[in-house]
C-alpha cells in the first residue's frame, strides 16, 4: 500500500486506511474501491476531466458533505479519479464504467451549487489513471496554511511529486491546473 507524502497528507483528507498502523501515524490511504472497481473493470473504461466554477464559497461543513457523498456513490459505481478545489473552481478527473461517468456527469451538470461545467477529457481509457486514489481536498485559507506548517498543492510542488511516474491526458491536465492557479 503506497504511503501518503506529508504535504500531501496535510492539504487532503483521505479516506480512513483500513491499516491501524497508518491510521495511528495520522496517514490516509489512497486506495482503490476493489469490489467495485473490480466489478466495474469487465466494462470498457472511461475517462472524463471537467472544469467547473462555485456559486458560492463552500464551508468546511457543507464539503466534508459532499465529498461523503461523492465517495458512497463513486465507490459504489466503480469510479476513481481526482478532485481539486482551488479559488472557487474544481477540475476533477473520473474514471470508471462509460454509463456510470455519463450518469455522474448529467448529476453534475444539474448541480445548482456550480455552474460553467465544461469537459476538458471525454475517452475511453485502456487503463486508469488514479486507480489508488480517492477524492477529497480540504479547503483552507493561506494564513492555516502557514500557521499550520501544510503545503498549499497548487503554490507548491506536492501534487506534481505525487504524480510522478504517472502519464496521461488527466495527469497532465492536473499539473497545469495547479500551475496556472499559482
Amino acid at each position: 500500500m503506497p504511503i501518503v507524502p506529508p504535504s500531501i497528507d496535510s492539504f487532503f483528507r483521505f479516506e480512513p486506511a483500513n491499516d491501524e498502523a497508518a491510521n495511528d501515524l495520522g496517514l490516509g490511504s489512497l486506495v482503490p474501491i476493489a469490489p467495485a472497481q473490480a466489478a466495474a473493470e469487465t466494462q470498457p473504461l472511461h475517462q472524463l476531466v471537467y472544469v467547473s466554477s462555485s456559486r458560492a464559497n463552500w464551508s468546511e461543513t457543507e464539503l466534508d458533505r459532499l465529498l461523503t457523498r461523492a465517495r458512497i456513490h463513486n465507490g459504489a459505481r466503480g469510479i476513481t479519479g481526482m478532485l481539486l478545489y482551488v479559488g472557487g473552481n474544481f477540475i476533477q478527473a473520473l474514471e470508471g464504467p462509460e454509463a456510470m461517468i455519463a450518469s455522474l456527469m448529467d448529476r453534475l451538470r444539474a448541480d445548482k451549487r456550480h455552474w460553467h461545467v465544461q469537459r476538458i477529457v471525454d475517452r475511453r481509457v485502456g487503463a486508469r489513471d488514479f486507480a489508488d486514489w480517492s477524492m477529497g481536498f480540504r479547503r483552507c485559507r493561506p494564513a492555516d496554511l502557514v500557521a499550520a506548517g501544510a503545503v498549499d498543492v497548487v503554490r507548491d510542488d506536492a501534487i506534481a511529486k505525487a504524480l510522478v511516474g504517472r502519464d496521461g491526458l488527466a495527469v497532465g491536465l492536473l499539473r497545469r491546473f495547479c500551475a496556472q492557479s499559482r
